[in-house]
């Protein structure tokens, strides 16, 4: 088994959350599953009978790549 990697510090409390709303800090809405820092290796690239909730991990995968994507579109058009 891999090492594990150390993980960013995540928002934990809807306190702190506020805090950074407020702030105007932009955020993901969405995360990446830690399965694929753990093993490193591509999400596509595991066996879902290893790794548990795989199908839901790709989802967020894909729905945050979808999010950085339209950030890159939106920052284009106020440039």
């Amino acid at each position: 088994m891999p090492e594990r990697l150390s993980r960013a510090p995540t928002i934990k409390s809807a306190r702190e959350r506020s805090q950074l709303t407020a702030s105007e800090v932009p955020m993901f809405r969405n995360h990446l599953n830690e399965a694929m820092f753990f093993y490193q290796q591509e999400l596509n690239s595991l066996e879902p009978k290893e790794v548990s909730g795989l199908p839901a991990a790709k989802d967020n995968a894909f729905r945050m790549a979808e999010e950085l994507v339209n950030l890159v579109i939106d920052a284009r058009a106020v440039a």
